[in-house]
């Protein structure tokens, strides 16, 4: 192989994937009317996981912190946004000024939840995240005359002007699905900008060494404020944007499994590499959201309902599926479906 130029990027090998998926992301819509499918607000959702799952790889793969509360920050977008807009609450502000909001919140909380871990590394801080993910559901179980409590938020304000609002609703969720498609292309531009910034070679720095880094000169108190403040701004967004997508926000709707969903996205799809978690997220949460109920409404009408309909529930079986794609992507391919080009060329 001929190598590259001095200051000559390397070129990715998925590059002809990555611009064929794109393509289809933009043309599925049409594909779908065209089809009668009626999948588009499906797959609303498992654009929202792609841009969880984004934010959180800035944290686990660029940085190297273990986060294990990651849904903290997603119900802190989603509640600050619904409180903002609710008609049971007396502000009623437009989504769009909420969702500024909502990434502030998700922001603060982020920026909050690294004062503890300032000085702990490994295990230590994935428990100490792991507990701020546990309290934030208890929280807004027990907050009942701020967050309705276990009733929840209903409903939350529409996108868009008040003139689209039917036009939402009767259109299987093309605005959805847009939206949530521009709003992940503007979070992957943040991401790579700060990919290629000083900030993020710093966070490189820190992931591989930490002492190395600080004796460089870079601040790692302020490493881990900006990794978790980041990751937090960006899991507000998307839970500003599906607070308004769901019928209600729910406490349970934020609890440990989400946040171990997203972090098994970014591990399978390649952590520090931005299109792994995205194309880990839509291939993942696909088969959960999409296939796994398609199945099991095919395999009942086959056999009918009875005592033992409930094997053929598929949806049960996401855990242990997610379970066993991890121990075969970790035994056969450790960097993950995309690793980045740097672990690329140390396993070539």
């Amino acid at each position: 192989m001929t190598p590259a130029r001095t200051g000559e990027r390397p070129r990715d090998p998925h590059a002809p994937f990555h611009r064929a998926g794109l393509a289809a992301l933009v043309l599925f819509p049409a594909a779908d009317h065209l089809l009668d499918l009626r999948l588009v607000g499906d797959v609303v959702p498992v654009l929202l996981f792609a841009i969880l799952a984004v934010g959180l790889n800035a944290t686990v793969g660029l940085g190297g912190l273990l986060q294990l509360g990651y849904a903290a920050y997603f119900a802190a977008g989603a509640y600050a946004a619904g409180i903002l807009t609710s008609v049971a609450y007396p502000f009623q502000l437009p989504l769009e000024v909420a969702t500024a909001a909502a990434v502030g919140a998700g922001a603060l909380l982020g920026a909050l939840s690294a004062l503890p871990v300032l000085r702990l590394k490994g295990d230590y801080l994935a428990i100490v995240t792991l507990g701020i993910g546990e309290i934030v559901p208890v929280t807004l179980r027990n907050l009942e005359p701020i967050t309705k409590g276990e009733f929840g938020i209903s409903p939350v304000d529409l996108p868009g002007p008040r003139a689209w609002e039917d036009w939402t609703n009767t259109t299987h969720g093309v605005l959805w699905y847009y939206l949530a498609l521009a709003l992940l292309g503007l979070v992957v531009y943040c991401q790579r900008r700060l990919e290629r910034s000083r900030i993020g070679r710093a966070w490189e720095a820190f992931r591989e060494d930490e002492l190395a880094a600080s004796a460089c000169g870079v601040d790692t108190a302020a490493v881990r404020v900006q990794l978790l403040a980041y990751s937090g701004a960006v899991a507000g967004l998307a839970g500003a944007v599906s607070a308004s997508y769901v019928p209600a926000i729910l406490p349970s709707q934020y609890e440990f499994p989400i946040s171990a969903m997203v972090l098994s996205l970014v591990v399978l799809g390649g952590l520090g590499n931005w299109r792994g978690a995205v194309w880990g997220a839509i291939l993942l949460v696909s088969l959960d959201r999409i296939l796994a109920p398609s199945l099991t409404r095919w395999a009942q009408s086959l056999v009918g309902s009875g005592s033992y309909s409930f094997f053929l529930e598929f949806s049960n079986y996401r855990f242990l599926l997610f379970g066993l794609a991890l121990v075969l992507v970790m035994r056969w391919r450790p960097g993950g479906l995309f690793p980045p080009r740097a672990a690329q060329e140390r396993v070539g």
